[in-house]
């Protein structure tokens, strides 16, 4: 889930572009240099170059190197 770029229990990162997949947005977030993580969200507000916050809830979570 995305979070503001203060949450202290997230990761920190940047928005790298958004898409809109139907009733949802997908977000790449770049976390670390080598990192970036795609979020599924129901909300279209955050912008391209934000600073953000991550948290992971539920899961397990695929992990895929590219």
């Amino acid at each position: 889930a995305l979070a503001g770029a203060d949450d202290s229990r997230a990761w920190g990162g940047r928005i790298l572009n958004r898409r809109f997949a139907g009733g949802a947005v997908m977000y790449r977030v770049q976390l670390a240099e080598d990192v970036v993580v795609e979020v599924e969200s129901s909300s279209g507000t955050a912008r391209e170059g934000e600073l953000v916050a991550v948290s992971a809830s539920g899961g397990p979570f695929p992990i895929v190197p590219r």
